[in-house]
């Protein structure tokens, strides 16, 4: 479900998955935990040039990223607007301008750590990432939840786009009435209901197939010298934000 990278920098390409895992998260964190906007700024700064780095060209990055920002984009509104009571006039709206800067802050931390998970993933399959991942010590349980998930999710999705053009062929156009209301609730109780049985013949199935609980580890990529350094520095660019954000500011 990842859009595809084309060829990026070796530096990220040739990256220990589990490796750029722990590094990623270490910028990923930090970003988080940016209390100014512009260090969070440059955290977003530094994720786009580590996703272009990492083969994702400005639209692969702006294609995603813009669905976040349309869910972010009221935050503009909510936080500098409030409402207060008075007994003379009522309620009151008020709008303030510094607390523009606390929603740009929001919008920033966000942006940042989204356009991180693209040199995160870069060109590794997410089955891959999670059995990267259960050589650093991740619970296999949890490695197993995340991977039926991530498949169960896009299981769902193609049943969604199925459903929506068989009824799209049937003539159906969505719009804000109870009728249409009506016919998406009987498609997702459709979805809901029919799930049950669908895991329950893929569980079958598996176990016919020798499933016991845990995936095939599949094969290791040996750690080398070279990503540890390069999750070090990853470690060493989220502390000079972190440190810049507390003691210049």
């Amino acid at each position: 479900m990842n859009p595809e990278p084309s060829k990026g920098l070796l530096f990220i390409q040739r990256w220990n998955p589990a490796c750029r895992f722990l590094g990623c998260l270490c910028l990923i964190l930090s970003q988080a935990f940016l209390s100014h906007l512009f260090c969070a700024l440059a955290g977003c700064v530094l994720a786009l040039l580590l996703s272009l780095a990492a083969g994702f060209s400005i639209r692969q990055v702006w294609c995603k990223v813009r669905w976040l920002l349309l869910f972010l984009a009221p935050l503009f509104v909510l936080i500098p607007v409030h409402l207060s009571w008075e007994e003379v006039h009522g309620f009151t709206v008020g709008f303030q301008a510094q607390r523009l800067a606390e929603a740009g802050l929001v919008v920033a931390r966000a942006l940042g750590v989204a356009m991180l998970l693209f040199p995160m993933m870069a060109d590794t399959s997410f089955p891959r990432m999670l059995g990267s991942l259960r050589q650093i010590g991740l619970s296999s349980r949890l490695v197993n939840l995340a991977m039926f998930t991530h498949r169960y999710t896009c299981v769902y999705l193609q049943q969604v786009h199925r459903m929506h053009t068989a009824l799209k062929s049937r003539g159906f156009i969505p719009r804000f009435n109870l009728d249409s209301l009506r016919v998406i609730a009987v498609q997702v109780g459709m979805l809901l209901v029919t799930s049950f049985d669908q895991a329950e013949r893929v569980l079958m199935a598996m176990k016919a197939r020798g499933y016991q609980g845990t995936f095939p580890p599949g094969e290791a990529q040996a750690f080398l010298p070279m990503d540890w350094l390069k999750c070090a520095l990853f470690l060493f660019l989220g502390l000079v934000l972190v440190s810049i954000d507390r003691r210049v500011f």
